[in-house]
């Protein structure tokens, strides 16, 4: 790669000015006998602000974990199905030695607990990241992902992920929320 000029150069504090991205590129890459301009994928817009990119991503993550969770949580019904079984009476008959009776109804309801919990919380970050992407409901967007980073790893990461990049200034302008110390006209 060969540079022809300074990233930097002019560039204030948010990125390039809009006079800036309608200038030719600053990089250039040797191909064949031609200098051929490196382009780095993102739009102008999300080059000035990369919190907008962010959004669309954890948006996406959002939607990809709670049908994750979702999915997952029908392996709960397997604890409903075994509690089911060993409370039946033909398990009872055919054992000299029958497990104690509360055990299928503990198992049978503590599988359904699970699966509703696990259920809901999927409905609700795909719900989540529906509001990020409407950029709307942002304190609901921080508690569910408060909710996610009680599960580990990748509710962690996504909670933690989501949480950070909704506490930046930009975001919240996105969202309509004033800066500290902004007076409303």
């Amino acid at each position: 790669m060969l540079a022809l000029g300074s990233a930097r150069a002019g560039m204030g504090s948010w990125g390039p000015s809009a006079r800036q991205c309608s200038q030719r590129p600053l990089v250039y890459k040797l191909t064949g006998h031609a200098l051929a301009p490196i382009t780095s994928g993102l739009r102008c817009d999300e080059k000035r602000h990369p919190m907008k990119k962010n959004l669309n991503t954890i948006e996406i993550f959002h939607y990809v974990y709670g049908a994750m969770l979702c999915f997952g949580g029908i392996f709960c019904l397997a604890l409903v199905a075994m509690g089911s079984f060993l409370g039946s009476d033909w398990l009872a008959a055919q054992s000299n030695e029958p497990p104690p009776p509360w055990l299928g109804g503990f198992l049978s309801t503590l599988g359904m607990a699970l699966f509703l919990f696990i259920e809901t919380l999927g409905i609700l970050v795909i719900y989540s990241g529906r509001c990020i992407a409407k950029r709307k409901n942002r304190t609901f967007s921080m508690v569910i992902a408060a909710f996610c980073c009680l599960s580990i790893p990748l509710g962690l990461i996504l909670g933690i992920f989501t949480l950070v990049a909704l506490s930046d200034e930009e975001v919240k302008q996105e969202y309509g929320i004033m800066p500290h110390g902004a007076i409303a006209h």
